[in-house]
């Protein structure tokens, strides 16, 4: 079985956001990915380049570091829930008008104390080198999922996603989420099926910024599959079982809702 913590930790380190400076590195890596490249968010190119919404400060935030370099190679953050009816909890929700009755009642009977939005999930271009790569944020090549099979061959990008994958799974832990929603294009869905990350989709296609779809997912049964169809992934993503939600309950998430800001 492939070690990929060791290989993944030879080249990248997991670095949580949690301060102005940082905070300010993620911003602007989200800037030159979502702005300058992919030309998304206009409104935001007065910012001091750097790409920031409301959101920012109920979410937590992670960076992955290049160590041979020192650059920060990509970023991500989820987008944490709050106990306000008057306002919007996720930026997801502002598509909830495209969805029907019974797609709108799905996501209503999620835990929703411990359930977040993922976002921001961008890989900076010198780290999306690979034909058709560095036509998307999220840098997630067709072959991905063959990381470690090939040890003279390594391909940062796979870990580089992985490296995302577990940030996420680890800041979900530490704030007590079970539920992510995402808002994704279909060929993400698919790629991140081949290693057992299994999206279910809500409703239909909606155009924004090419076609996505709503979509959720529970952990703990994203981490079930994945030891079951890609065991040696599983090993990294949960860090050998440390990482579990089952453990985790709505009673215990009672009073988890943020009443101020995460991020600085």
């Amino acid at each position: 079985m492939p070690d990929i913590k060791r290989e993944f930790d030879s080249l990248f380190e997991i670095i949580p956001a949690n301060d102005k400076e940082l905070l300010l590195c993620s911003q602007a890596l989200r800037f030159e990915v979502f702005c300058r490249e992919q030309g998304f968010f206009d409104s935001n190119l007065d910012t001091k380049d750097l790409e920031i919404d409301p959101f920012d400060k109920w979410s937590t935030h992670s960076l992955l570091r290049h160590r041979s370099s020192g650059a920060y190679a990509a970023t991500v953050r989820i987008v944490l829930p709050r106990n306000r009816r008057t306002c919007t909890n996720y930026p997801i929700e502002a598509h909830f008008k495209m969805l029907n009755e019974k797609d709108r009642e799905i996501i209503t009977n999620l835990p929703q104390s411990q359930l977040a939005e993922v976002s921001r999930f961008a890989v900076a271009k010198n780290f999306r080198r690979r034909s058709g790569e560095e036509k998307t944020s999220h840098g997630i090549s067709t072959t991905f999922e063959k990381i470690g099979l090939q040890s003279t061959y390594r391909r940062t990008d796979s870990h580089i996603t992985l490296g995302l994958i577990h940030a996420l799974v680890k800041m979900s832990q530490q704030h007590k989420i079970t539920h992510w929603l995402a808002f994704m294009e279909p060929g993400l869905i698919r790629l991140l099926s081949r290693i057992g990350i299994h999206f279910k989709r809500i409703g239909p296609a909606i155009k924004h910024y090419g076609m996505r779809y709503i979509c959720y997912i529970n952990l703990q049964d994203m981490l079930n599959d994945v030891a079951e169809e890609k065991p040696e992934i599983w090993a990294f993503l949960s860090n050998h079982g440390k990482l579990s939600f089952d453990e985790i309950n709505p009673e215990q998430a009672k009073g988890q809702f943020l009443s101020g800001n995460s991020a600085p």
